[in-house]
């Protein structure tokens, strides 16, 4: 019909129609390039200046800046910022999210790991299910900063 918005498919994944905006209430998840609303600097400081409620993901925000999409300014803002709703926190390989288990180079895991003790709930988001139950638990653990990242 003239007039109606419609959404769209794309690959299999129903895309939101042309200008639709999630409600202010709606919490946003920071996401890899070329993905949703919060893929790059630029639309994190909009949402930011918005004063949007904002789910951090560590390994989408560390495949922003392999993309050179997130700048120094914006991630201390970001890191910075009252407006966290949720932290999600895995490893990235590069340019890939891909759910990995914490490690010495899991980027930014010490304020991943902050993060439950201010009140934000948080989410370890590696794959759980291709580990032991001691590789589990370990994971937990460092998570919550009960051992070291090895």
């Amino acid at each position: 019909m003239p007039g109606e918005q419609r959404a769209v498919v794309l690959a299999g994944v129903m895309a939101a129609p042309d200008g639709w905006t999630p409600p202010q209430a709606a919490v946003l998840e920071t996401m890899y390039p070329g993905y949703a609303a919060l893929a790059c600097g630029d639309q994190l400081l909009e949402a930011m200046v918005e004063g949007r409620r904002i789910a951090v993901d560590i390994a989408h925000l560390s495949i922003q800046r392999f993309h050179g999409l997130l700048d120094d300014r914006v991630l201390d803002r970001v890191l910075e910022y009252t407006g966290v709703a949720e932290v999600h926190v895995s490893s990235s390989r590069d340019s890939r999210d891909v759910h990995a288990e914490l490690t010495d180079e899991t980027w930014e895991v010490e304020w991943g790991r902050d993060r439950p003790r201010l009140g934000t709930p948080t989410i370890l988001e590696c794959h759980m299910h291709k580990l032991s139950h001691e590789q589990r638990i370990e994971q937990v653990a460092k998570m919550l900063g009960l051992v070291g990242v090895h």
